[in-house]
């Protein structure tokens, strides 16, 4: 009885072992989703502030908000966003 307790302990200490290693693998790798996703929203801020400063630059251009997008080269703009921003203008009364 006492070998088999033994190794049920052994057994217990290892598994004890590869759930740490698990838990401490996960608090990493959340740790980077975190810094990651900062990242982005950071980068999303910018692009944002570029699209504003670029519509209302163009505000009073005849040519369409995609056709703008597609001349400033609008990265991270997709088709999407000009929509929102063309919605936007339309229910002003601004989109041609």
């Amino acid at each position: 009885m006492d070998k088999r307790e033994s190794s049920i302990e052994r057994l217990l200490h290892r598994l004890e072992g590869h759930i740490e290693e698990e838990r401490e693998r996960i608090r990493v790798r959340e740790e980077e989703v975190q810094a990651y996703r900062g990242e982005l929203w950071a980068e999303a801020a910018e692009r944002e502030k570029l699209l504003v400063r670029v519509v209302s630059e163009e505000e009073t251009s005849e040519r369409s908000l995609e056709e703008i997008c597609k001349e400033h080269r609008m990265q991270g703009a997709p088709g999407c966003v000009c929509r929102t921003f063309r919605r936007s203008r339309k229910s002003a009364g601004e989109v041609r």
